[in-house]
């Protein structure tokens, strides 16, 4: 806490009494000098002799490309491949935080208990960055920051507020032009643990692992949804198993239920139970399976939830709404009864956005659907 203090101390008496450069000049020199105050004290700087005058770690800061990321301290070098700007998602786990050494966020378990931010349901593990401009892609610091890494390997980076931008420019001055002095800097501390140059190929490997060992054979796949990317998979069908109506039920079971199709604006009921492939249970209509999973909420009511059957199947509704495209189609190939297992990967699914802080991008995501009776 001392040394947090005396920073945030140096920095605050820069941003009052500052240099006459600092506040003669324009708010990209604030921005930068702010910046550079930071490093100097922390990290030092070197001297016009050659000499190096160290700061208060006692470590180098070392730039990475010429935009303004700082390489704080030594790396460790990875033994993999090595990363380069045609592999336009990597696989990392990290750590973020801001100046002040507060923990912003992070992919490891671990850290999250030891700083208090743990929650049972949020997902803990690698994520995926995509080095890309524009509004999905990561911020602009982070391919400089990655740039020579090879997979195992880690760095501690300290990345400026200029960089924490999702547009791409082709100079420091550039990105400086149009900083934002309200934006934070923040240090990652990161590990590169693989990449890719189609994350979507990339999951339906995963999956295809999953359902080796998870899947009993025949399950059924589709191609439909996904004919114009050219991906064979992305989409895993299984019956389970076929239920009955409870005793004195006025329905009327089908002597086939395999092969009964359901028609259109038919209403039924399901329970489900969504999880990704790691195991983490993410929603639930089951109020004990919630409990089990450590996700339960007072505040949610847990029942089976009405679906309406419609011709096209985005059309589908749960509860009155339309649900993602992997979910919907499997409901469209429910029969009376059934209890089914659905997995899809990320296009079917929440994409590049993720959902929540259970739900990372790219993620596939699995079902367990069950036909039961109106509530």
């Amino acid at each position: 806490m001392k040394i947090r203090a005396t920073a945030l101390t140096i920095i605050a008496a820069l941003a009052i009494t500052g240099c006459a450069k600092q506040y003669a000049g324009s708010d990209a020199e604030k921005i930068q000098s702010l910046f550079d105050a930071w490093i100097e004290y922390y990290y030092g700087k070197p001297l016009e002799d050659g000499t190096y005058q160290e700061g208060r770690t006692g470590l180098r800061a070392t730039p990475l490309g010429d935009k303004g990321v700082m390489l704080l301290g030594e790396e460790t070098i990875g033994d993999g491949d090595a990363w380069d700007a045609s592999q336009r998602w990597v696989k990392v786990n990290y750590t973020i935080t801001d100046l002040q050494g507060y923990v912003q966020a992070t992919t490891y378990e671990k850290t999250a208990r030891r700083v208090g931010y743990y929650q049972a349901g949020n997902y803990y593990g690698p994520r995926v960055w995509y080095m890309q401009d524009g509004s999905v892609g990561t911020y602009a610091g982070l391919e400089d920051a990655v740039a020579g890494m090879k997979i195992g390997g880690r760095r501690k980076v300290a990345i400026p507020s200029w960089l924490i931008t999702t547009d791409r420019y082709g100079t420091k001055e550039e990105y400086l032009k149009v900083a934002d002095s309200a934006v934070s800097s923040y240090i990652y501390e990161f590990e590169l643990l693989g990449f890719s140059d189609d994350v979507f190929r990339t999951e339906i490997d995963s999956m295809e692992v999953y359902i080796n060992k998870n899947f009993a054979a025949p399950y059924r796949d589709s191609v439909a949804y996904d004919q114009e990317n050219g991906h064979k998979r992305g989409f895993y069908y299984e019956t389970l198993s076929f239920g009955s109506p409870s005793e004195g039920s006025n329905y009327n079971m089908p002597a086939d239920p395999a092969n009964y199709e359901m028609p259109n604006d038919t209403v039924i009921y399901v329970n489900y139970t969504g999880r990704l492939l790691n195991g983490l249970v993410f929603d639930t209509t089951e109020a004990d399976t919630a409990k089990v999973y450590n996700i339960y909420s007072t505040s949610k009511s847990y029942s089976p939830l009405a679906v309406v059957l419609t011709e096209k199947y985005t059309d589908i509704t749960l509860a009155g709404s339309t649900t993602i495209t992997g979910f919907s189609g499997a409901l469209a190939r429910l029969h009376p009864f059934e209890k089914a297992r659905t997995c899809f990967y990320s296009i079917l699914g929440y994409s590049y956005t993720g959902s929540g802080s259970s739900i990372p991008a790219y993620c596939p995501l699995i079902f367990d659907i069950q036909v039961v009776e109106q509530p």
